[in-house]
């Protein structure tokens, strides 16, 4: 057991990843890419997103084993197991992005339904904004970044979005709604 740290959980969402995506190479290894990607998308990804917002890894190898997972699909789906084949290609050609990438989307939203009161987390107790000025930030509700002295806390949830969020642009931040934030996130 290692303490403070998501390794175990990272182990056990990835063994459960692959096992049902073998299941989906011995039972669909006939059917077309369509049906390959529909059932990766609906049974395999869920699993390795689950409220992956709260445990998000930071750290190389455990992103790797979630990645090895999602780049092993891309295979199954084109049917391509071809050594000298670009897996990068081939998740380029199904537009898949980075469940990297997706889980930080994932967190970016979060924040956002924390800060709209969309959830019932109390925004004013975990987040501190920076006062208004004019300077040459991204955009106008900066938040403060708690000092983070630890690995385990400076990647935690709040302290990690916080330092992404500010990064965003004025109109990404000040969306209408929860849909018109999704998509600045994606565009």
């Amino acid at each position: 057991m290692y303490y403070l740290s998501w390794r175990d959980h990272v182990d056990n969402t990835a063994a459960k990843a692959n096992r049902t995506l073998g299941f989906l190479r011995r039972n669909l290894w006939f059917c077309q890419k369509e049906v390959k990607t529909t059932a990766y998308s609906t049974l395999v990804r869920p699993i390795l997103e689950y409220a992956s917002c709260t445990w998000d890894p930071h750290k190389t190898g455990q992103v790797n084993k979630l990645e090895g997972i999602q780049r092993k699909a891309a295979c199954f789906c084109v049917g391509n197991f071809n050594s000298s084949s670009s897996v990068t290609q081939m998740l380029s050609d199904l537009k898949w992005e980075t469940l990297e990438t997706r889980r930080e989307r994932n967190r970016l939203t979060m924040l956002f339904k924390i800060q709209r009161g969309m959830v019932g987390i109390p925004a004013d107790k975990y987040i501190t904004y920076l006062p208004e000025r004019r300077t040459r930030r991204k955009n106008d509700t900066q938040i403060k970044i708690p000092f983070a002295r630890t690995d385990t806390y400076k990647n935690s949830f709040f302290v990690r979005t916080s330092a992404n969020w500010n990064t965003l642009e004025n109109n990404i931040v000040n969306a209408p709604s929860l849909e018109s934030f999704k998509g600045a996130l994606t565009a």
